[in-house]
């Protein structure tokens, strides 16, 4: 996903000046990251964390690109699951009951 000729992320438009690294423009950036804290002695726990940085926009379309493509997988998997939970919903008979079960988190399921 994301990586075709026709539709991937190394065909992003971006003025040569941005992609070479000849704009100076500072851009302040927020995003979230994973972080080891520790908790009691040698006991590490990853959590959460928002960074806020300041760099070159032309660093900001690198970091950005890879990300791209995650961004159009995750995309179409979340049109494909309303498209089809839409779909369960307009076909759904009396006798039967549409369940939505967010795993997110990595939760297990058992019946």
């Amino acid at each position: 996903m994301g990586v075709c000729d026709l539709c991937g992320v190394d065909i992003l438009l971006v003025y040569l000046v941005e992609e070479e690294g000849s704009s100076y423009a500072m851009v302040k950036l927020k995003h979230f990251s994973m972080e080891n804290i520790i908790i009691r002695r040698e006991e590490k726990r990853k959590k959460l964390k928002l960074f806020y940085k300041s760099i070159v926009f032309s660093e900001l379309i690198q970091y950005l690109k890879p990300k791209l493509q995650f961004f159009a997988h995750h995309n179409f998997v979340a049109r494909w699951q309303d498209a089809m939970l839409k779909f369960c919903l307009q076909n759904c008979v009396d006798d039967r009951i549409v369940s939505i079960i967010d795993f997110a988190k990595n939760y297990s399921f058992e019946m």
